[in-house]
């Protein structure tokens, strides 16, 4: 499944301090009608939420992490659910020391400083529906 798409609108910004990074990333998305995108986003944490997807379980796994970090990538996506936009991010954070941890960007990472390129793509929407398969929301249809 794949959509063939044209690059629309391109955003850069920044977000502020305490937001919650995926939330705040999901309201941008909203206020500015972006259903469609490919994202990136650098800067620094002062705390953070990741997962890791447990396919037994259906759900994540989760690791609260109580201190700043660097976002050395955190790369995404924008698509559909239920006729909303909806951010799906993975992160990759690392410490004072060069240590890196990383996973699946959950509600709950707060930012300290954060920088965001978002591009807009134009064409078909592809739609994210939970999968008895896997057990996940993923792409299940274009529209």
């Amino acid at each position: 499944m794949f959509i063939q798409a044209a690059a629309g609108r391109f955003f850069a910004g920044r977000l502020d301090t305490d937001a919650d990074l995926l939330a705040a990333l999901d309201n941008f998305c909203m206020a500015h009608e972006i259903y469609q995108a490919h994202l990136q986003v650098i800067g620094m944490v002062k705390e953070a939420r990741i997962g890791f997807f447990n396919p037994k379980r259906g759900a994540y796994d989760t690791t609260y992490l109580d201190r700043e970090f660097e976002i050395l990538a955190c790369p995404g996506n924008v698509s559909t659910m239920e006729d909303r936009p909806m951010v799906h991010a993975h992160i990759m954070l690392g410490d004072e020391r060069g240590q890196t941890v990383g996973g699946h960007l959950l509600s709950g990472t707060r930012v300290f400083n954060a920088e965001f390129f978002i591009q807009e793509l134009n064409g078909g929407r592809l739609e994210r529906r939970y999968d008895q398969h896997t057990r996940a929301a993923v792409w299940s249809a274009v529209r």
